[in-house]
């Protein structure tokens, strides 16, 4: 497995600064894109759910920008 790859399914946000952005990197594959941001977005949700439960720090989600960029993949 990709270094690049297993790096940015484990911390999309360090990796990539939008959702989008991952659509255009051409060292990882579609499966691996549709990985990277399936695990953008447990991520994403988890902040959410969080700051539902006043644990956030006031982070803004990018959750509508990962639906986009899954539906591109």
């Amino acid at each position: 497995m990709k270094l690049k790859f297993m790096e940015a399914k484990k911390n999309p946000g360090a990796s990539y600064s939008r959702p989008l952005e991952v659509l255009t990197d051409d060292e990882l594959s579609q499966d691996e894109k549709r990985k990277v941001l399936e695990s953008w977005k447990a991520e994403a949700i988890h902040l959410e759910e969080s700051s539902g439960e006043g644990f956030g720090g006031g982070e803004r989600s990018n959750l509508d920008e990962i639906a986009e960029a899954l539906k591109r993949v």
